[in-house]
Order: structure tokens, then C-alpha cells, then sequence
């Protein structure tokens, strides 16, 4: 955990990065045709980074007001005030040689990534210098460590229940629900994802989140205007099951089921299958970094 973010990045391609006059259209634009959900934003004039935006902070924007007639024209540095991945002051901005375990409490804190300036050897770092790491990311690379050296190694076989790690108050809607409706909940509560249930038995059917605009572009937005699930199978074909845990499930378990599924969160279910709470990346984190600095 002392090895350096500039050893772990340093074969990680460099952010794309967006100026703070670019269009909000030509924003979700450039994140659709990098496959990216998140952007760092830099000053128009010179080179230093202003701020993050992501594609759920511009629906954030756009879910509130009429789909057909929202002014996507406006530049994206107008919305950055709103934004989920900046904080009171500035950015999430790291430098290299600071050691991954520095990131185990933002992490904690709901930050899902943060900017790292690998070097000052570029003017415009921005473009050559610097890397996004994310919550992921790290965890990725401890699960690659030995058992021994893992930072939740004291704490894998606890349950998530024993540690207390579990919100209990998960954000929901029923599948009446529009896409664009599901996404203002999700903007209303500040969270990235909610769970859809089943209106009679409450069960879990699907799960909508951030990834789910991924690539989603100006034309395709009437697509928000569907069910919840009829928007969800445009997307994948089918609606994808989604991923739960129990609340006896360790903590080993259940980062190893994230991984695998290459999702940020497991919905909490009771035996007979209803929703009782959800476990992000963000609450392993704070299993984890209380662990770490113990």
C-alpha cells in the first residue's frame, strides 16, 4: 500500500479532458465516443483543471427540466457547481509519488475518483500528465496483493453486518416509473443508483445507475422518456438481473462479487428476496480504512 500512484498509473493512458467552454451536448459527445462516464474540466484559458463532470451530473441537469426542450447548448462550466466528484475549494487532485494507501479515506467518503498529476514535466498536464484513478482501481489492485498484505485482511471475514457497513435506507422505485423519473430520485437523494422493485412482491428486479448513460448521447435522450425497464432493455437488449448480497455475506465475499461483476454496489436482500439495504464501493471503503489506519 506504500508503492506510489505514479506506479500503478504509470501505463494508464491520459485523461481525456474537456475545456469549461465546451457545449454540455459536446460533452456527453466526447464521453460517448470515449466510453467514459466522468471528465476532468480545464480552464479555457491556460491549463489547470477546474473541476469533474460526470454524465450522471449532467442528467442531474437535464432530468429537471423538459427532455424535448433542454438547452444542451449552455457550456458545461456552467453546471459545475453541481457537481458530485468536486469538492468546497477545488478538486480531488493527487500527485504521483503520494502512496495508494493515501486514497483509502477519501474513498471512504464517497469520492468515487480522484485526478492524479503523475509529473511537473508537461506545461499542459492535463493532456500527457494526468490519470484518473477510481475507487475500483484500488480496489483491483489490493485484491492483487497476497492475502497477507491486503488492506481489509484483518477485517475479510467479518460479515457486513458485524461491521455495520449497510445502508439501510437504499433508494427505490417501482417499474411504472419513467427512466427520467428514476434518474431525479436518484438526483434528489445524491446517490448514483437506485434499485428497481417489482410494485406487488417489492422484489428486486433491476438496478439503474451512472453506467447506464453511458454513451448516451443528445440524440438518443428520448430513450428517458420510457418505463424504467423498457429504457434498460434499449440499452443492454435485456434487462440485466441484478447482483445482491445477504447481510451474513463477509466483506471478502462481497468486494469479490463487485469485482467480478465489474459493478459499485450489491443490493441488500432478506431471504425471500425483498430489498433491506445496499453496500457500495464507498461503504467497503470504510470498512477498510478503518482497518488500515487501526
Amino acid at each position: 500500500m506504500n508503492t506510489s500512484l505514479a506506479v500503478l498509473l504509470e501505463r494508464r493512458s491520459p485523461a481525456v479532458t474537456v475545456p469549461e467552454s465546451e457545449s454540455v451536448e459536446g460533452v456527453l459527445g466526447r464521453m460517448a465516443f470515449y466510453d467514459i462516464t466522468s471528465v476532468p474540466v480545464v480552464a479555457t484559458s491556460g491549463h489547470s483543471v477546474v473541476g469533474m463532470v460526470s454524465v450522471l451530473d449532467i442528467f442531474g441537469y437535464i432530468s429537471f427540466q423538459a427532455i424535448e426542450g433542454v438547452d444542451l447548448t449552455i457550456p458545461v462550466g456552467e453546471i459545475l457547481h453541481t457537481a458530485s466528484e468536486n469538492k468546497e475549494g477545488g478538486i480531488y487532485l493527487y500527485n504521483g509519488p503520494e502512496a495508494i494507501s493515501s486514497l483509502l479515506k477519501p474513498f471512504s467518503l464517497a469520492v468515487h475518483r480522484v485526478l492524479v498529476k503523475l509529473d511537473d514535466k508537461h506545461i499542459e498536464f492535463e493532456r500527457r500528465g494526468l490519470r484518473l484513478v477510481s475507487q475500483t482501481d484500488i480496489l483491483n489492485y489490493c485484491n492483487n496483493l497476497p492475502d497477507s498484505e491486503k488492506p481489509w485482511a484483518n477485517v475479510k471475514s467479518m460479515t457486513l453486518k458485524e461491521l455495520n457497513i449497510i445502508n439501510k435506507n437504499p433508494v427505490s422505485c417501482e417499474t411504472d416509473k419513467t427512466a427520467v423519473e428514476a434518474f431525479k430520485l436518484i438526483g434528489i437523494h445524491n446517490t448514483s443508483a437506485l434499485c428497481v422493485l417489482e410494485p406487488d412482491t417489492k422484489k428486486v428486479v433491476a438496478n439503474l445507475s451512472a453506467s447506464d448513460l453511458r454513451g448516451i448521447d443528445a440524440k438518443k435522450m428520448a430513450k428517458l422518456n420510457l418505463p424504467v425497464l423498457e429504457f434498460l432493455q434499449s440499452l443492454h437488449w435485456f434487462v440485466p438481473a441484478p447482483i445482491i448480497a445477504q447481510e451474513n455475506d463477509t466483506l471478502e465475499a462481497a468486494i469479490n462479487k463487485c469485482l467480478e461483476n465489474h459493478i459499485h454496489r450489491l443490493w441488500v436482500v432478506s431471504e425471500d428476496g425483498k430489498l433491506t439495504g445496499v453496500v457500495s464501493l464507498t461503504d467497503f471503503f470504510v470498512a477498510i480504512s478503518a482497518a488500515y489506519h487501526k
